[in-house]
């Protein structure tokens, strides 16, 4: 990892925490609408 993202997520510990699960689940799901045949970008 890069030095310097080391350096921030200490500096930070506190906000960037390890998750101890799955995110809760939301009243509504969020999805990104592809086109079809659509292909992935290189």
């Amino acid at each position: 990892m890069d030095p310097e993202l080391t350096l921030l997520l200490n500096q930070y510990k506190a906000v960037f925490g390890k998750p101890i699960g799955l995110p809760p689940q939301r009243l509504q799901d969020h999805v990104i609408p592809l086109e079809p045949g659509a292909k992935p970008v290189k």
